[in-house]
């Protein structure tokens, strides 16, 4: 119940109010969800507040006719502000129940547990399906919850060498690094795991997350192309790119506006304008012949 995963399926059916959200998902599904699970921990990791990015629908839960179900086709991994600023918008596509199709039998009742939930959801997703995704995924509690459980065992409340240990482990707004640290001193021993999760910026992240949509909206491939070419142009420099108010012309596009091919152009052409007037820097030190021919700013 403490993993990531199951966690991020759970706050999403208490949001709809409903499990039916991800009824008749697949295996493969399941996976790419978690695919975007480990996308949307890449880019926070480097954000500037925690869950800076999240999980947006294309079609809303709220706010239309339909509920937004909680699939990779209705789904982008976008910036939390500007998700705030779409609000319960649609601009087309995405996937949905119609309230023909919606079913009191998922609901959510106001007396459930987590544990009454999750286990409603695995009979709407189908325990068979998800025992075929979870032979792969091996899904395993959270690392936190991991600490808490190894600390549990071994801390005891009647030894007052260990009152100092539990003033730590008692206080829930403890770290998850501090509980690491708590169980080296407890144990003695270096208990460190190099972590898995990789950072990523967030035009990393609009590359990431087009390259996927685009097994559900192949008119995407001329948008990928242009954000390929921004994203070739940046690598010449250390510090990420900043997209500005550009950010959100794409967070559209991923949630379903038409492409406007004008538009594009001069969006992506702003962005490689902004990156090749870095050049003049590079002048003195003979680094713009490092630069292919396209960068580099036409003369005056």
């Amino acid at each position: 119940m403490s993993n990531p995963f199951v966690q991020l399926l759970l706050r999403h059916a208490k949001q709809a109010g409903t499990v039916q959200i991800v009824q008749y998902i697949t295996v493969d599904q399941l996976h790419e969800l978690r695919a975007m699970l480990k996308t949307q921990q890449a880019v926070n990791g480097r954000s500037r507040f925690f869950g800076e990015y999240q999980f947006c629908h294309v079609y809303p839960v709220k706010g239309q006719r339909h509920v937004g179900k909680f699939v990779p086709a209705n789904l982008v991994i976008g910036n939390a502000d500007l998700n705030r600023q779409h609000g319960n918008q649609w601009l087309g596509g995405g996937e949905f129940i119609s309230p023909a199709h919606r079913s009191v039998r998922w609901d959510i009742k106001p007396w459930m547990t987590d544990a009454d939930i999750m286990s409603l959801m695995l009979d709407c997703i189908g325990r068979g399906v998800w025992a075929e995704f979870d032979k792969v995924a091996k899904l395993a509690p959270s690392q936190r919850h991991a600490y808490l459980e190894k600390l549990e065992a071994l801390l005891d409340r009647n030894n007052p060498n260990h009152a100092a240990w539990l003033k730590v482990f008692d206080n829930r707004s403890t770290s998850t690094q501090d509980l690491r640290k708590l169980l080296e001193a407890v144990t003695g021993q270096d208990t460190f795991v190099l972590s898995n999760v990789h950072t990523m910026d967030p035009l990393s992240l609009l590359i990431t997350e087009t390259t996927r949509l685009l097994a559900y909206r192949p008119e995407l491939a001329a948008v990928l192309k242009r954000l390929e070419q921004v994203e070739q142009a940046s690598c010449y420099f250390r510090e990420p790119l900043d997209l500005g108010e550009d950010e959100y012309f794409f967070f559209n596009i991923l949630h379903g506006r038409d492409i406007n091919p004008v538009v594009l152009e001069s969006i992506t052409g702003n962005l490689l304008e902004r990156i090749t007037c870095k050049v003049k820097d590079f002048d003195n030190n003979g680094l713009r012949y490092l630069l292919p021919s396209w960068m580099l700013p036409v003369a005056a």
